[in-house]
């Protein structure tokens, strides 16, 4: 069977959940998300959780936020009254104790 290896363009469905269940994003919705490997198309973490897949293969990996966004930095937040943003776009706060799961399907 054909494993994912670096090169590869891998469809996969995904769902990113918090320690406490909370999902944060998700392509199952929708269409399958593509990456190619090896690119850096995607953090590290979740591309290195695709390779070694076979298609048709689920499976979960637990990544942590300082390897998915790096480490977490008191001093660059900012908090602002969401009446002050005319527009904005849902950001998960990922602190230095947060891990996030993601649920992968090779498609």
């Amino acid at each position: 069977m054909t494993q994912a290896k670096t090169g590869d363009i891998v469809t996969v469905h995904y769902t990113g959940t918090l320690d406490d269940g909370t999902q944060f994003d998700a392509s199952i919705e929708g269409e399958p998300f593509a990456v190619t490997l090896g690119q850096g198309e995607v953090i590290p973490s979740f591309e290195k959780g695709l390779e070694g897949m076979s298609i048709g293969e689920k499976k979960s990996i637990r990544i942590e936020a300082v390897d998915a966004y790096s480490e977490f930095h008191e001093g660059l937040v900012n908090e602002l009254d969401r009446s002050e943003i005319k527009s904005y776009r849902l950001a998960w706060r990922f602190k230095p104790q947060h891990t996030m799961a993601m649920h992968l399907c090779w498609s």
